[in-house]
């Protein structure tokens, strides 16, 4: 394989694996979401929540979004504008997102959009591209930002 048909087939999994971590919240398939990960995982979502990054096992935090999410009447996750660095066993992800939340409060539907980028840092292991850090960065929310912190079930 030339150099150029390697790096396009990376940056195609890489992309790949993004997409699945999305799609594994969304569709509530934890399983499929558990897979994107590895074992333990750096977490910066200081944008979102304050705080400091912090490092998790990752069935630790699939466990703690499957809670969050199961206040979710539904959830969607837009992704765009990939910009995908691979060095070696190493990738970096930049992408856009938009991720939509709708809950009930007090009885009726609501919703709350988020936008910002994700900036991923993952490892090529024998089960692929997984990612090892997850950044995001809030830029715009709108709607009610309180049906993001419901009570967990």
């Amino acid at each position: 394989m030339t150099d150029a048909l390697a790096r396009l087939v990376d940056e195609r999994d890489v992309l790949d694996t993004v997409h699945r971590f999305a799609a594994g919240m969304d569709l509530r398939d934890w399983a499929a979401y558990r897979a994107v990960f590895t074992d333990d995982l750096v977490l910066d979502y200081t944008s979102y929540r304050g705080g400091e990054p912090v490092t998790v096992a990752a069935d630790a935090w699939v466990e703690r979004v499957r809670r969050r999410f199961a206040t979710m009447l539904a959830t969607q996750h837009q992704l765009g504008n990939h910009r995908i660095e691979v060095d070696g066993d190493s990738a970096r992800c930049r992408t856009y997102v938009e991720a939509m939340h709708v809950a009930l409060v007090d009885g009726a539907e609501d919703w709350c959009l988020i936008g910002g980028e994700y900036d991923d840092l993952l490892r090529r292991t024998p089960s692929g591209w997984l990612i090892e850090r997850k950044k995001l960065d809030v830029r715009w929310t709108i709607g009610n930002r309180v049906i993001l912190d419901l009570p967990q079930t």
